[in-house]
């Protein structure tokens, strides 16, 4: 039985890996879009959509759909944008590059400057817009009028009293100073997030003050953050167990088919163009086998035969990261897991010679797998290597191998 697993393992490693390669090849990431060479040639192209998380320096691109690839630098590159996604600017700014972590923070209020040349994400665009930059866990927004130069919003976390955390929050200022009209209050400012909504917000307010024209670049087509799905699984699963001391004593039970049921509750990360997810996966599922074990004792020339019997109910909560590629359309796709799982037992024990039951602890353990979705349907080949249940017995060790097929319905 351990051979026949280790190779079916193999196998699924090797099939793991190539269904990996070949999505990646097949994924159709360029879209439309158009960039502005440094000699403000507008070269319309498909530029490969990233839906990028940190502000990009560089981008990929091709003339025709099926052309060569190639790179656009921002050495050479004013703006470009993927068409109804997301657009870049280059800009010369000063950026203050601060840290708000806790352990890095500074005791001086005021910006510490640095002027770099960056891509900024165009969130607003109009008479007044607004700038978006993001590199790590740095966060950074900016702002200009027309024909202005473009500058940062100022907002800085620092230490000041020992271990009391201060907030520069400038921006506020600097907004009620360039953003004059009747319709935006001192009050509506001075309750004003350092965050994109609130801010892009404000800046869609005074445009329609001023009545000029107005791009939101940030107003995307709605999409599903979280989705739940109702599941059911068929497996086989295999369990050993094993005494340091006696090894008479050990068992090998015969694989025996179990049977799945839970939920999943997946959310979705907002960037990379919707490829990585959160999934949560509570689900019940049970094992029972028999076994006859032959032992001989020292001395004795007959061995005895006992029955041995393992039976467990377990409830766990797999906890992990997906990643999803996509094939011909967003309604077509594999995916990947790697879980955490966390699992409780319900009643659970294993009887050896003398009915003497050894009680199974709760625990965790990892697993990968492998999966296919079409609209709201999806099915996963899922291994799980090794759950050990003995802690608490010093002679005893048990190993536990499963394969699980599961199946899906979205049902929001």
């Amino acid at each position: 039985m351990t051979l026949t697993f280790m190779n079916f393992k193999k196998s699924f490693l090797i099939a793991f890996v190539f269904l990996i390669a070949t999505s990646l090849y097949s994924q159709t990431e360029f879209k439309k879009g158009v960039f502005i060479t440094d000699t403000d040639d507008k070269v319309e192209c498909f530029i490969k959509s990233m839906d990028w998380k940190s502000n990009p320096t560089e981008f990929k691109y091709k003339l025709t759909e099926n052309g060569e690839i190639k790179t656009g630098f921002i050495e050479g590159v004013k703006a470009f944008e993927i068409y109804d996604i997301s657009k870049y600017t280059r800009a010369t700014v000063n950026i203050d590059r601060s840290s708000s972590n806790l352990n890095k923070l500074t005791t001086v209020k005021n910006p510490i400057f640095k002027e770099e040349q960056l891509f900024l994400k165009v969130i607003i665009e109009s008479e007044a817009s607004l700038y978006y930059y993001e590199g790590g866990n740095l966060q950074r927004f900016f702002y200009n009028l027309e024909n202005e130069k473009i500058e940062q919003l100022i907002y800085k976390e620092y230490l000041y009293d020992v271990n009391l955390i201060g907030e520069n929050n400038h921006y506020k200022q600097q907004l009620l100073n360039a953003l004059k009209c009747k319709d935006i209050s001192m009050n509506s400012i001075k309750n004003l997030s350092y965050k994109v909504k609130d801010l892009s917000r404000l800046f869609e307010k005074y445009n329609a003050c001023i009545g000029g024209e107005l791009v939101n670049f940030e107003k995307k087509e709605e999409r599903d953050l979280f989705n739940f799905r109702a599941k059911l699984g068929l497996g086989s699963a295999s369990l050993s167990i094993k005494n340091s001391v006696n090894p008479d004593q050990n068992a090998d039970f015969d694989n025996e088919i179990l049977f799945r049921f839970g939920g999943e509750l997946e959310m979705i990360l907002p960037f990379n163009n919707d490829k990585w997810a959160i999934v949560i996966e509570p689900s019940y599922q049970s094992y029972s086998s028999k076994k006859e074990v032959d032992i001989r004792y020292a001395g004795e020339n007959e061995a005895e035969t006992y029955i041995y019997e393992a039976s467990y109910s377990i409830i766990e909560l797999p906890f992990g990261l997906r990643h999803y590629f996509f094939l011909n359309n967003e309604d077509s796709k594999i995916f990947v897991n790697a879980f955490y799982t966390y699992f409780h037992t319900l009643d659970s024990s294993i009887k050896i010679r003398y009915g003497r039951e050894l009680d199974v602890k709760n625990g965790g353990l990892l697993s990968i797998g492998l999966g296919y979705s079409y609209k709201k349907l999806s099915a996963e080949l899922r291994i799980e290597n090794f759950r050990e249940f003995f802690g608490q017995y010093r002679y005893w060790d048990a190993n536990y191998k499963q394969v699980t097929l599961l199946f899906g319905y979205q049902l929001f």
